[in-house]
């Protein structure tokens, strides 16, 4: 069972744990998940969130979810697992901070966390596909290693980050 090693201070106080602890943030994230990637979860889409977000409530192996939590608010998202566009893993994929949140250290904490699973997995390496978190992910140490053409045709960068 995952348990993050330390806690980690950042700008407004968290918790980084188990998507599988607290499944009835799943219909928020649902929403949230249509709201930011409405193309694909909402209607005629491919994607169902509710099956997805279901799909990561495992606690030993991919796929997994976190969740970034403040007593009970539900700050953010992300998840461990193959990235299909790049068909890599494991990798960061649908990592989602609630707008209200963004810029305060949240995404930092979810990537951190995930970081730290996948060593628990004694797996060397981490990738992750994105067309935002660059910035973020260089100053974490993360190296770019490619670029990605996305299902809605968006440009991004592919990233790794070697484990020690």
């Amino acid at each position: 069972r995952w348990v993050p090693s330390r806690q980690l201070n950042y700008r407004i106080p968290m918790r980084i744990e188990l998507l599988a602890d607290h499944q009835s943030f799943i219909p928020q994230l649902a929403e949230w998940y249509l709201a930011e990637w409405g193309p694909y979860y909402g209607e005629g889409g491919p994607g169902d969130a509710q099956i997805d977000l279901s799909s990561r409530c495992n606690r030993d192996g991919l796929p997994l979810g976190v969740v970034a939590i403040d007593g009970e608010q539900l700050l953010g998202v992300a998840a461990l697992e193959l990235d299909v566009t790049i068909n890599l893993a494991p990798s960061v994929v649908v990592l989602l901070v609630g707008p209200d949140f963004r810029q305060r250290g949240v995404a930092t904490a979810l990537i951190k966390a995930c970081e730290e699973h996948t060593r628990q997995l004694d797996e060397p390496r981490l990738y992750v596909s994105t067309s935002v978190l660059g910035d973020l992910l260089k100053r974490l140490g993360w190296q770019a290693m490619g670029e990605v053409e996305f299902l809605n045709a968006e440009q991004g960068s592919v990233f790794v980050r070697i484990l020690d």
